[in-house]
């Protein structure tokens, strides 16, 4: 792959926005490489835009994405980056841009097949408390400042320092995406190469259930693995980005 030839597209993770994915874009379009980082609906600057009165969907996450990969990417193709609950965006996105995609990278990110949902794939303790969470807020959405440990004991453990300057960043999450099926239509005959960055300190879900059993599901992939809690492309940056650079350097094969 070759800097004028790719689009890097970062999608981000739950509760979170582009901002989450700055220090590693950064890192990539100082190698000359071209970035985007979208903000998904009701996340990040988007969630200072009045929400439509539909609720938001997984269709309402691919469409960002696609919207803004069709803008910038001209002739070029684009790697689809996905963190976490980000990896079925990235899935569904390769479909509608179908012919465009170099390659994906799931970012120690749910993968699911036809019929899976997010939640389904929690450990079911951990899918019940986010709908009774949801459930006691005023706009039926996850609020991870009503719960601050899991965010700094779970997801950021790899560097609680940063945790309540992050959590005053984080947007409460619509809960629909999580518990929404998705539905599949060419992604698994697709074959676009792909690779799977796996974070082995993260204690969000018990140790496994990202790595290996998510990318199991793909027909291949190429695997690396960094020394990180979930929120590793905060944390790690250099790592993540230097990992990215060197799949593509290898064409993601």
């Amino acid at each position: 792959m070759k800097p004028d030839e790719t689009l890097w597209v970062l999608v981000h993770d739950a509760w979170m926005g582009a901002w989450s994915w700055e220090a590693v874009g950064a890192k990539l379009a100082e190698r000359g490489w071209p970035v985007i980082m979208p903000d998904l609906p009701g996340h990040g600057l988007a969630a200072l835009v009045p929400e439509d009165t539909q609720k938001l969907t997984l269709e309402s996450y691919v469409g960002a994405v696609v919207e803004a990969t069709t803008a910038r990417i001209g002739a070029r193709k684009a790697v689809l980056v996905g963190h976490g609950t980000a990896g079925p965006v990235i899935q569904l996105a390769a479909e509608r841009l179908e012919g465009q995609v170099a390659a994906l990278a799931f970012v120690e990110a749910y993968i699911l097949r036809e019929g899976e949902s997010i939640a389904g794939l929690m450990p079911p303790e951990i899918a019940a408390y986010f709908k009774e969470l949801a459930a006691s807020h005023p706009a039926g959405k996850l609020d991870l400042t009503e719960v601050p440990d899991f965010w700094r004991y779970n997801m950021l453990n790899d560097d609680p320092r940063q945790a309540d300057r992050l959590l005053a960043r984080l947007v409460p999450e619509p809960v629909e995406p999580l518990f929404e099926p998705a539905h599949f239509k060419t992604f698994f005959q697709q074959r676009v190469p792909c690779a799977y960055l796996s974070f082995n300190e993260d204690m969000s879900l018990p140790n496994g259930d990202f790595y290996p059993k998510m990318p199991k599901k793909l027909f291949h992939y190429r695997h690396i693995n960094i020394n990180a809690g979930h929120e590793g492309i905060i944390t790690k940056p250099l790592e993540v980005a230097e990992s990215l650079l060197f799949l593509a350097s290898q064409d993601f094969k």
